[in-house]
C-alpha cells in the first residue's frame, strides 16, 4: 500500500497509508480554545504600555548607581562571552556558520568604503530652499554633510548635535523621512533579507515536497533527525565560525599563508568532529524515536536517513565555510549570488525528482549531497581561475596546517566558546521540543514542522535589525551619536512596517500552509490552531530582535544577551513546562510561552535602548577602536585585530575636494 501510485492529468501522485499516520490519533491534551490568544494579546499590550514606566525606573537606577555598562569584553562575565547570540526559534539540521562579529565587521568595512567613495566625488544635494553654496570638504565637513542629509536643513546645527531636533514632532518627521540613512538601511537590508529568505524558504519547500510526494513517515523522520542532529552540528560548527574571526585577523595583518591555514584547520576540525557525531546518532536515533513513541517504521526510516543527514551537514559546513572565506577576502557579492543560484537549482532538482521520478527520501538526500559537493568544486575552481586565492594557496593547499600547533591552539581556543554559544543560542527551542515530545509524537512532529515555518518569518524580518546594527555601529565609531540614535529609530520604524506586511501576508495565506506542508489531517489541525499565536509572536519577536541588534551596535552585546538568556530560562522555559507538564495544555501552551518570553524580552531591551547615553557610548566605542588600532600598530602578531573592526577608513586631511551643495 505504501508504494501504490496513480496518475492524474499526467502526474504521479503518491497515495500512501502513512498519509494518515495520525488519522486515528486521540490527543490527551487540553485545548484552551482562544483563551491563550487573548491573554497573549493583553500581555503584549501591557508590556508595551509599561515601557515608559520601565524607562523612568531605569533612568533613576542608572543615575543613582551609575550603571554605565562597560563594553570591553574583558570585563564581561565569561558566560555572556560564550553566548553572544540572538535567540532563534529553530535551527535546521545543518550548520549555522554565521559569526555575527565577522558579519558586522565586514559590513562596517563596506560602509566605510562606501563613505570614502561617496565623499571623494562632487555632490549636488537638493533641499527645499534651493540656495546653492560651495565649500571645501575635509573630514569635518564630511560629518556635517551626512548629518545634514539625514536631519534636513531646518534641523541643522553644527556645534551641538542634540540641538538639531527642536521638538518631538520634528524628530518623528526626521525618523520617517526618506533620506540618505534610510537608503543605506534599505540597501543593506535587501541582500541580508534575500539570503535569509532563500535559505529558510528552500528548507520549507523541501519539507513540503517530502511530505506531499514521498510520505508522512519520511517527513517525520526528516524533521526529527534535523532536530537531534542539528544539536551536534551546531556545536561542531563553532570550528567553522573561526574563519570569520581569526582568518579576518590574519588577512588584515597581510599574513595570507596563515589566513589559508586557519581555513584548512577549521574545515579539518569540523570534519573530524562530525565523525563521532555520525556514529552516535547513527546507532541511537532509532531507539530514541521509539522511546519517544514514534512508530517502528518511522524509527527505521530515521536510522537510514541520519547517515545521509550528517554527511549533508558536513558538506554544507564546508561549503558555507569556504563562502565565509571568500567574504573575508572581499568577494561577498559572488558568495551571496552563488548561494542564491545553487539553492534555487537544488530545489528545482529535488522537485523534479520527487514529483516526476517518484524518488525516495534516500535518493533525494544523495542528490542534495552531490549538489553540495558540486557547488564546492565550482567555488574552488572559480576562485582559482580568477586568482582570488593566489596569495592563500600555500596555506590552503600547500601545507598540512595541523602541524602549525600555535594556529591549531588558537583555533580551538576561539572555537570552543563559539560552539557552546551555539548550544545556548538554540537551547530554548530544543528544550521546548522535549516538552512537545512529552505531549505525544503527533505534537512533537507538528512542533518540528512549525519550526520550519517560523524560521521563514524570522528570516524575513531580522534583516532590518542587521542593517541597523551596521549603520549604528559605524556612526558611533565616527563620533556621531545623534545620527546613530536617529538611524536606530529609523531602523525600528522600518522594521515595524516590514513586520506588519510580513505578518499580514502570513495571516492571509494561513489557510493554505497546513495543507501545503502535510497531508496528515491531524498535523494540519494542530498547525491551524497555532497560526494566530505565531502571527502575534512574530511581531513581539521582530521588535526584540531589532532592539537586540541595536544595543549590540553600541558594544553592549553582553547586556542584550544577558537579558535574552534571563527571559528565556526564567520565563519562557518555566512557563512552557507549566503549560505542558502540569496543565497538559496542547502546543498552544508552548507557543504562548514563547510569546510571553519574547514580549518580556522586547520590553526590557527597548527600555535599555531608550535610556541609552549615546554620547557616552560613542566615546567608549571610539576609545576602544583607538586602543585596538594602537595594538595593531605596535604588534606584528597576525592575531592582532585589524582596524576594520571600527569600520572606519580615514582620509588624509590635506586632500580636499570641491563640493557644490544646494541648501
Amino acid at each position: 500500500m505504501r508504494d501504490l501510485k496513480r496518475t492524474l492529468d499526467g502526474r504521479q501522485l503518491l497515495i500512501t497509508d502513512d498519509d494518515a499516520t495520525y488519522d486515528n490519533y486521540v490527543p490527551t491534551t487540553i485545548d484552551p480554545g482562544d483563551t491563550l490568544l487573548y491573554v497573549a494579546i493583553g500581555f503584549c499590550f501591557l508590556s508595551l504600555a509599561g515601557v515608559p514606566v520601565y524607562a523612568r525606573i531605569g533612568r533613576v537606577v542608572q543615575r543613582k548607581l551609575k550603571l554605565v555598562e562597560n563594553s570591553d569584553s574583558a570585563n564581561t562575565p565569561w558566560w555572556t562571552r560564550v553566548c553572544l547570540f540572538r535567540k532563534r526559534r529553530r535551527r535546521r539540521g545543518g550548520v549555522e556558520v554565521v559569526d555575527r562579529a565577522g558579519v558586522i565587521q565586514r559590513g562596517l568595512s563596506r560602509e566605510a568604503r562606501e563613505s570614502v567613495i561617496r565623499h571623494q566625488k562632487a555632490h549636488v544635494l537638493a533641499f527645499r530652499d534651493g540656495v546653492e553654496i560651495s565649500y571645501h570638504q575635509n573630514d569635518r565637513t564630511m560629518d556635517i554633510q551626512e548629518q545634514q542629509e539625514s536631519f534636513g536643513q531646518n534641523n541643522l546645527t553644527v556645534s551641538h548635535a542634540n540641538e538639531m531636533v527642536e521638538s518631538t514632532a520634528s524628530y518623528a518627521k526626521s525618523v520617517v523621512r526618506y533620506d540618505y540613512e534610510t537608503m543605506r538601511l534599505l540597501r543593506l537590508a535587501v541582500p541580508f533579507c534575500i539570503t535569509e529568505i532563500v535559505d529558510s524558504a528552500a528548507e520549507l519547500i523541501t519539507l513540503a515536497l517530502i511530505s506531499n510526494y514521498i510520505g508522512t513517515d519520511e517527513m517525520i523522520a526528516y524533521v526529527m533527525v534535523s532536530v537531534f542532529v542539528g544539536v551536534s552540528s551546531e556545536f561542531v560548527g563553532g570550528f567553522c565560525e573561526v574563519i570569520s574571526s581569526k582568518c579576518s585577523h590574519a588577512f588584515g595583518a597581510r599574513n595570507h599563508e596563515l589566513a589559508g591555514q586557519y581555513v584548512q584547520i577549521s574545515m579539518l576540525a569540523f570534519i573530524i568532529g562530525q565523525v563521532p557525531c555520525a556514529l552516535i546518532w547513527g546507532f541511537s536515533i532509532g531507539p530514541i524515536l521509539q522511546a519517544f513513541g514514534f512508530s517502528d517504521t518511522q524509527a527505521e526510516i530515521a536510522s537510514s536517513w541520519v547517515w545521509i543527514a550528517v554527511c549533508l551537514d558536513t558538506a554544507e559546513g564546508i561549503d558555507d565555510s569556504y563562502g565565509d572565506f571568500l567574504e573575508v577576502i572581499g568577494h561577498e557579492a559572488y558568495s551571496n549570488a552563488i548561494g542564491w543560484v545553487s539553492t534555487t537549482i537544488e530545489i528545482g532538482l529535488v522537485a523534479f525528482l520527487v514529483i516526476f521520478m517518484g524518488s525516495s527520501l534516500t535518493q533525494v538526500g544523495l542528490l542534495m549531497l552531490c549538489s553540495q559537493f558540486f557547488w564546492i568544486a565550482v567555488d574552488v575552481i572559480v576562485s582559482l581561475q580568477l586568482g582570488w586565492i593566489r596569495k592563500h594557496e600555500v596555506g590552503l593547499f600547500g601545507k598540512f596546517a595541523l602541524r602549525n600547533r600555535p594556529a591549531v591552539k588558537e583555533t580551538v581556543k576561539t572555537a570552543l566558546p563559539l560552539a557552546f554559544g551555539n548550544l545556548f543560542e538554540n537551547s530554548e527551542w530544543e528544550i521546548l521540543t522535549l516538552f512537545a515530545v512529552a505531549l505525544g509524537p503527533a505534537e512533537a512532529t507538528t512542533w518540528a514542522v512549525l519550526g520550519f515555518l517560523w524560521d521563514v518569518l524570522e528570516s524575513a524580518t531580522e534583516a532590518m535589525g542587521d542593517a541597523g546594527e551596521v549603520r549604528c555601529a559605524y556612526q558611533l565609531g565616527k563620533g556621531r551619536p545623534a545620527l546613530a540614535k536617529l538611524v536606530a529609530f529609523k531602523c525600528l520604524f522600518l522594521d515595524s512596517i516590514l513586520v506588519v506586511v510580513v505578518t499580514t501576508v502570513f495571516v492571509a495565506l494561513s489557510g493554505m500552509f497546513p495543507s501545503w506542508l502535510t497531508r496528515d489531517e491531524t498535523i494540519q489541525k494542530m498547525l491551524s490552531d497555532l497560526i494566530p499565536l505565531v502571527a502575534l509572536g512574530n511581531i513581539a519577536m521582530s521588535l526584540g530582535m531589532a532592539t537586540w541588534a541595536l544595543i549590540g551596535s553600541q558594544g553592549r552585546y553582553h547586556l542584550s544577551t544577558s537579558i535574552s538568556l534571563l527571559t528565556s530560562f526564567f520565563i519562557t522555559i518555566p512557563l512552557g513546562a507549566v503549560m505542558t507538564l502540569w496543565l497538559n495544555i496542547d502546543l498552544q501552551g508552548l507557543t504562548f510561552s514563547i510569546i510571553v518570553g519574547d514580549a518580556a524580552t522586547a520590553s526590557l531591551l527597548f527600555t535599555v535602548f531608550l535610556i541609552s547615553d549615546w554620547e557616552h557610548l560613542s566615546k567608549k566605542v571610539i576609545a576602544r577602536v583607538a586602543a585596538e588600532e594602537q595594538l595593531e600598530e605596535d604588534s606584528d602578531d597576525s592575531s592582532s585585530c585589524s582596524s576594520c573592526v571600527s569600520g572606519e577608513v580615514t582620509m588624509p586631511n590635506k586632500r580636499r575636494h570641491q563640493v557644490n551643495v544646494v541648501i
